[in-house]
Order: structure tokens, then C-alpha cells, then sequence
């Protein structure tokens, strides 16, 4: 599949190769509107989680089951929710375009989870087994994956999903319709990476992005890199539980 120009025809645009058309009434996110729905979800996120530590964390008569990290995996989940409705509802009727879930072969997904998992291997080598980690590892919970089901349930599978019909469906394929196939790979990737905050997933987050990027405009689907990312996030969640991290 070629590039595609910055100009599109007046008509309607095909997302990525086998993928829906959208129409260019609704031609999707510029960057400046998906930095805006980025930063809506980290204060929906922060905002949601606080909210709950404020009114249950501690609380005796819930036997403490809103611990500081349940109440950020829930406010994750919150979120999400709330981004995904709100653009729902700003995309008039668009939103499915953005969002293809056709068939692929076995093939394109296996393709997709290998790569992911080097890139896995290759982070936890940083994440475990170096000792300059730590000094660029931001502070953080020791019980981050503590109950480690939720942890699994929500940073292994429920995430993964969310990102990639937000970063690799309505940023990338909005982005497609505006900019360069490489620019558009770029700029959601590094939208990919920033949202995750920290330096050294920064790294693998950006080289996965455009990874992901790249296989969603060869088979025109978001299924094999949402298998790819639930199972590179669910092995990083159950290496940190495995590892006491």
C-alpha cells in the first residue's frame, strides 16, 4: 500500500487497506484534538481514582478493598469510558469506521504477538535485570499489581483493548485520512508513548506504536494488534507479580 498524500480527495477515504471508508465529512482527529482527548483521560484518570481513595480508601466497613491501587484500576476503567463516549457522541454516527474488527489470518496474528513479545523480553531485561532502572524508574506502588486478578483483568486485557481501538483506531486511522502514512504512524505512536509517562517504557511504547501502526495498514484490522497487546501486558503484569515488583 502506498503513502498517503496530506491532500484527500473530496469524497470518501479509505482508513487502511481492507478497512472501512469514512466519510470526509468526518475525517477524523488532527494531532491537536487527539492531545485533548490524551490529556482527557489522564484527568478523567487521576480525577476518578482520587475521587474513590477519597471516599473509600481505608474505609473499615469495606474491609479495605479500595486500596490506592484499586482505586487507580477502576479510575482507569472509568476513564476510558469516558473518553469513548464522549467521542461517540462528537463523531456523528462515524465512530464504527474507525473501529475495524474484520477476520485476519492466524498468521498476521501470530506475526503480530511475536514481535510484541521480543519487545516484552526486551523491556523486562531493562525493567528486571539492570540496575540503572531503578534510578529512571519513577516512584511507584509497591502493590501496583496487587489483587493481581484485577491487575491482569484491567492492565492485561481491558487496557490493551481501549488503547488500541483509541491509539491504533480513531487517532491512527483519523490520522491517515489527514496526514503521510509515516507521519500518521509517528504521531499516534508518540501519542502511545507519552500517555505512558514513564521513560523507559516511553522507549518500547513509541517503537511498538509504530509497529502496530504498520500492521494495521497491512491487514486493515485491529485484531492482531490487540492480541499482540493483551498478551505482551498480560506477561508484563504476571512477570512484575512473579518477580515481587
Amino acid at each position: 500500500m502506498t503513502d498517503r498524500p496530506d491532500q484527500t480527495d473530496s469524497s470518501t477515504v479509505p482508513s487502511v487497506t481492507g478497512g472501512a471508508a469514512v466519510e470526509a465529512s468526518t475525517p477524523g482527529p488532527g494531532f491537536a484534538q487527539a492531545v485533548g482527548f490524551v490529556f482527557l483521560w489522564e484527568v478523567a484518570a487521576f480525577s476518578c481514582s482520587g475521587v474513590l481513595r477519597v471516599l473509600f480508601a481505608d474505609t473499615p466497613d469495606l474491609g479495605g478493598i479500595f486500596t490506592s491501587n484499586v482505586c487507580w484500576l477502576i479510575g482507569y476503567v472509568i476513564a476510558w469510558l469516558v473518553v469513548f463516549l464522549i467521542l461517540i457522541r462528537s463523531s456523528r454516527g462515524a465512530w464504527r469506521a474507525y473501529f475495524p474488527l474484520h477476520r485476519v489470518s492466524a498468521r498476521d496474528i501470530v506475526f503480530a504477538v511475536a514481535v510484541k513479545l521480543v519487545i516484552v523480553c526486551a523491556v523486562l531485561a531493562v525493567a528486571f535485570f539492570l540496575p540503572f532502572y531503578d534510578r529512571v524508574r519513577p516512584a511507584a506502588d509497591p502493590d501496583a499489581t496487587r489483587p493481581a486478578a484485577l491487575a491482569i483483568a484491567v492492565i492485561g486485557v481491558i487496557g490493551p483493548i481501549c488503547e488500541e481501538l483509541f491509539f491504533r483506531g480513531w487517532v491512527l486511522l483519523g490520522f491517515l485520512n489527514r496526514y503521510s502514512a509515516a507521519k500518521a504512524a509517528m504521531l499516534s505512536a508518540l501519542l502511545f508513548a507519552v500517555m505512558h509517562i514513564n521513560p523507559v517504557l516511553m522507549v518500547m511504547t513509541f517503537a511498538t506504536g509504530c509497529f502496530y501502526a504498520w500492521m494495521v495498514r497491512r491487514t486493515g484490522s485491529l485484531i492482531p494488534t490487540i492480541a499482540a497487546h493483551v498478551v505482551g501486558n498480560t506477561i508484563f503484569v504476571v512477570a512484575h507479580i512473579v518477580m515481587g515488583r
